[in-house]
Formats: C-alpha cells, structure tokens, sequence
C-alpha cells in the first residue's frame, strides 16, 4: 500500500512540480510542507488542497467492485 507520500511524489512527477513549487501555491513553505510529509501528519483537507493545486482529485474512501 502507497502512503500518502508515496502518492504525492508521484502526484508532483505527473504534474511536473517542485514540491517547493507546491508549498508557494499553498502558500505555506517549503519546510513545513516537507515536515508534514515526513512525519505523515497531511489530513484528507491538506490532501484536497494539493490535489486542488495538482489540478487533479483526491480520493480516500473505499471502493468496492459491483
């Protein structure tokens, strides 16, 4: 299973973005973006907010085949 920093460096490869480059969008710095990464401590809101920013969507529900 991927953690969400696995997910977000993927994210950023897709979109072709520094994760210093995502902080400024966020309007946070680099530093703190990086310390909530390592530390795991991103919630589903942060995570939005990136996905917002990647210009793609964020999911974190289970889905089920039917």
């Amino acid at each position: 299973m991927n953690t969400k920093e696995e997910k977000l460096k993927v994210a950023l490869a897709r979109a072709n973005m520094s994760m210093s480059e995502l902080a400024r969008r966020l309007e946070t710095s680099p530093q703190n973006l990086s310390t909530k990464v390592k530390r795991n401590t991103l919630t589903d809101e942060d995570m939005t907010k990136i996905a917002d920013v990647l210009g793609c969507e964020w999911r974190s529900d289970f889905y089920y085949g039917g």
